[in-house]
């Protein structure tokens, strides 16, 4: 990842909340060990602790000697979040029922298709014998 420069602000920020990100920024590698373990995708963790580290942004806790505990808590809890939304989307797909709807014209087709098997293959248009099911020649009457 490329390392980000602080002083200039982050994602908008003013220089003002340089120090702050500074102070948040240092916890970064702790935080995403720890929300790896707990999710289920790198991206996953990545989201948790962009999350934790904007919270702690907004709540003004850079300047917190307790910041380190403070984004590890809330890391573990948004990582905790994620699971349960992860658990309630599989939970709300399990519950559609699954068939494929079929369209009717292709409904059609494969039931002229399903006759035309069962009747030996005897229509041609051509009028020439054509060979049904089993190998055999066959005429348009059917003998």
């Amino acid at each position: 990842m490329a390392p980000v420069d602080v002083d200039s602000g982050i994602d908008g920020h003013s220089s003002g909340d340089s120090a702050v990100w500074h102070a948040v920024w240092q916890h970064r590698d702790a935080l995403m060990r720890a929300a790896r373990r707990r999710t289920a995708t790198a991206e996953d963790a990545e989201d948790v602790v962009q999350e934790a580290m904007t919270r702690a942004v907004e709540s003004s806790r850079g300047a917190d000697e307790k910041l380190a505990p403070w984004l590890m808590k809330v890391t573990v809890h948004l990582c905790a979040d994620a699971h349960r939304e992860r658990v309630r989307e599989q939970r709300r797909w399990d519950r559609v029922p699954v068939h494929v709807v079929v369209p009717v014209d292709e409904r059609v087709c494969d039931q002229a298709e399903a006759q035309w098997l069962a009747g030996g293959s005897r229509v041609c248009r051509s009028g020439r014998p054509v060979r049904c099911g089993c190998g055999r020649r066959t005429s348009l009457s059917g003998r």
